[in-house]
């Protein structure tokens, strides 16, 4: 893994705690881990990847109803 994609991947929990303040780091952690552990698994270009991360990250975080939807 490339340095900037690791520095973009390790920023990505302290976003989703401050988006979903009934996360836990260790839950955040964990889904960061689990979804960038796949993606970098089949990835050719890192370059989305932390991206992609945050955004599905987001989708499973709401879909488990782990917390409610942030309000905008």
């Amino acid at each position: 893994m490339q340095p900037d994609t690791r520095r973009k991947l390790d920023s990505v929990p302290a976003l989703l705690e401050d988006e979903f303040p009934g996360l836990t780091h260790d839950a955040a952690v964990q889904t960061v881990e689990t979804i960038s552990g796949a993606m970098l698994a089949r990835a050719t270009i890192e370059d989305f990847v932390p991206v992609l991360v945050h955004r599905f990250a987001r989708e499973r975080i709401l879909d488990a109803g782990r917390v409610n939807a942030p309000v905008s």
